[in-house]
């Protein structure tokens, strides 16, 4: 948590700090957190498995993402790194569990907690920083699955403006 956290930090601003990062392997780092924190939805991850993944250590993993993405040499790090299937299997996870919990207890969307809204924002930011002039990542953030994601999380919160501009910004 800690580490993703001072990457995002260290990328937030500065260009030479997003060059020393890359250089440091945190492309890497950053994708391999957002695939074993976010855990896929496949049957060797029981639904309890799912809710204990720490949805800080994604959080902070995204936002890192989002920052160092900012950086075309990072981003395409990061796409080789496999970051653009995990943003996209993250976003669909979270989306679908919102809608899912709707369905079973029929809350209306602003009743749901922040930490879900929180991170469908960091998933959708870093879908747009993924795909922003890098045609290869775009390929990979459709193919793995990210328009279907995207549409998702607008479902899960059709009034939220952020999420709404994060996924048309992000052009899946």
């Amino acid at each position: 948590l800690a580490g993703c956290g001072a990457v995002r930090n260290l990328a937030a601003h500065s260009p030479d700090n997003k060059r020393r990062l890359r250089d440091c392997g945190a492309c890497v780092a950053v994708a391999a957190t957002l695939h074993t924190f976010g855990c896929p939805p496949s049957d060797s991850c029981s639904p309890a498995d799912r809710r204990s993944s720490s949805s800080a250590v994604v959080l902070a993993a995204l936002l890192a993402c989002v920052n160092l993405a900012g950086d075309e040499r990072n981003r395409r790090g990061l796409g080789q790194a496999g970051a653009c299937e995990a943003v996209a299997r993250i976003l669909s996870r979270c989306a679908s569990s919102v809608l899912s919990s709707r369905r079973k207890s029929g809350e209306q969307p602003s009743s749901r907690g922040a930490s879900e809204r929180d991170l469908c924002l960091a998933a959708s930011g870093a879908m747009r920083n993924l795909a922003f002039q890098s045609p290869e990542n775009l390929a990979k953030l459709r193919a793995a699955g990210g328009r279907r994601a995207g549409a998702a999380a607008l479902r899960a919160f059709p009034s939220d403006l952020a999420i709404r501009r994060e996924v048309a910004r992000a052009g899946v």
